[in-house]
């Protein structure tokens, strides 16, 4: 392209930009209510509430964002699930231990 004036650059640039917003670092990280605990990704405040896309980068990534989404949406859901399994198996351990003891009262 051959642009020889600033008008010509103008209108280069004009006809050449286009924008590409990826919106991130929007969520608070206060302490208070309302906000983002930044090591669990739980919105502080409303029950089972997690922020894992970009809103919650405390930083603009220096690269692609989505990559970056990517790897933390990833991240969360392998310790969600975790969490999930851990606690299902701890209350199956529950229901274990409380038909232990009625069988056991029953035998007394």
């Amino acid at each position: 392209i051959a642009v020889q004036t600033h008008e010509q650059l103008a209108q280069w640039v004009d006809s050449a930009f286009t924008q590409n917003a990826h919106y991130c670092c929007s969520v608070n990280f206060d302490s208070k209510s309302g906000s983002l605990d930044s090591a669990t990704l739980r919105f502080k405040g409303i029950d089972n509430l997690y922020v894992a896309d970009a809103s919650a980068f405390p930083h603009i990534p220096n690269g692609n964002v989505h990559s970056t989404v990517v790897a933390v949406a990833a991240e969360f859901a392998d310790r969600l699930t975790r969490s999930l399994l851990s606690s299902s198996h701890s209350t199956q351990q529950k229901k274990n231990s409380n038909e232990k003891r009625r069988e056991h009262r029953k035998r007394r």
